[in-house]
């Protein structure tokens, strides 16, 4: 079953981008680790049918290049592009009797219901801002993370744009789920009633887009459409 966020994230990638590039985020607790400018890591799922994940790594982009100084970072070209609102109501109620000859009759009853309004904003790396990564130079000491990684083959996306909660939202869901079974011996009933809430602060990324970074020995790019890895070969010997 999803949690309230990941049912609210899932929603908002269906009215802003279905069957687009945005992907929803799946955890509260790191919503703000997902910003323009950070890396992130791609884990894909054993299970054909389940879609890969991507891991924060606690990096930024600004991390490895050098800067004159704190204007002159990557993340000082992060734009607000769109402002949005989505309206989200949603009252579902089904009802189940079964009557069969010579068998026990039972009957089901089930109930779901929320309602949010959300205000998002959409934040995007500027067009500028990634051309300019192939102008920088990487810095000559990378935090031990980034070695490692380069070690391993590790391939390293740079979050690009997101969509984040502009203002803090309290989301609620209620559900319902009944039924009684009658048999010779008598009437067997059995409700649950279950309100769960969860408080969402603003700027908690809600989705967002990547774009594999490719290094060579001094700086970085975004990538090309014929690029699979973020490190080449001959990178990976060096390190090791």
């Amino acid at each position: 079953m999803f949690s309230i966020f990941e049912m609210v994230t899932r929603n908002v990638v269906h009215e802003l981008n279905w069957q687009g590039n945005l992907i929803p985020h799946d955890s509260l607790i790191d919503s703000d680790r997902f910003h323009c400018c950070s890396l992130v890591c791609k884990r894909k799922c054993s299970l054909p049918f389940f879609k890969p994940q991507y891991v924060e790594t606690g990096l930024t982009v600004d991390d490895l290049l050098e800067a004159s100084d704190e204007q002159d970072r990557v993340s000082t070209e992060v734009k607000e592009k769109k402002n949005y609102r989505i309206d989200d109501n949603v009252d579902i109620k089904m009802n189940i009797t079964l009557n069969v000859p010579q068998m026990p009759s039972a009957h089901g009853e089930a109930a779901f219901s929320t309602a949010c309004s959300f205000k998002l904003k959409s934040c995007k790396i500027s067009k500028e801002g990634k051309e300019s990564l192939s102008h920088r130079k990487l810095k000559k000491n990378q935090p031990s993370l980034f070695e490692a990684l380069k070690k391993a083959g590790e391939n390293l996306y740079m979050v690009i744009e997101t969509v984040e909660l502009a203002e803090e939202e309290k989301v609620e869901s209620r559900y319902l789920v009944g039924g009684w079974f009658q048999s010779l011996i008598g009437k067997i009933k059995g409700y649950r009633n279950v309100n769960r809430a969860v408080t969402i602060p603003s700027e908690s990324v809600l989705a967002f887009r990547v774009k594999l970074l490719v290094f060579n020995e001094e700086c970085c790019k975004i990538s090309d459409p014929n690029d699979k890895k973020s490190f080449p070969l001959d990178l990976q010997t060096e390190t090791g």
